[in-house]
């Protein structure tokens, strides 16, 4: 299931624990089954703490956040899921200031995880739109002199 929504109502009651998130990076990285990135194999042990596959035969453990933008974050994913949320379904931009404030982190980790997200969703130009577009607002040009914003 990939989730489409931008309903905050609907995310929060699809994503309510840290526990939701990893099951549903979980469900995504595994959709094809586990493969150990270090072996090859494919019979594993699930940990229930965090959803991480055990290879049974290197147990070399991969974590459903592992090369990700959620790998190594310093609070926790349900958080790191609703900043992704509010970044995308927000027409405004988000200051690193306002989200610190939003999610009890630091400036300088929420501005860090903002500019992994921002990196992530840069495009990559393989998908190029193609065809007639419907743009809903846009910028034009650059600022004015004396004129705020």
């Amino acid at each position: 299931m990939i989730y489409k929504g931008e309903n905050l109502i609907e995310f929060t009651d699809t994503f309510k624990t840290d526990l939701d998130c990893l099951s549903y990076l979980a469900s995504i990285k595994w959709s094809k089954g586990f493969i150990c990135p270090k072996c090859g194999h494919d019979k594993f042990t699930i940990s229930k703490l965090n959803l991480a596959r055990d290879c049974n035969r290197c147990h070399h453990i991969d974590s459903p956040t592992a090369n990700t933008i959620f790998h190594k974050l310093r609070f926790g994913t349900r958080k790191a899921f609703m900043i992704v949320f509010e970044m995308s379904a927000t027409t405004k931009s988000l200051s690193a200031s306002q989200v610190a404030k939003r999610y009890d982190i630091s400036r300088t980790t929420a501005w860090a995880f903002m500019y992994r997200v921002r990196t992530a969703m840069q495009s990559s130009q393989k998908h190029l739109i193609v065809g007639e577009v419907q743009v809903d607002e846009f910028v034009f040009g650059g600022k004015e002199n004396l004129k705020q914003g």
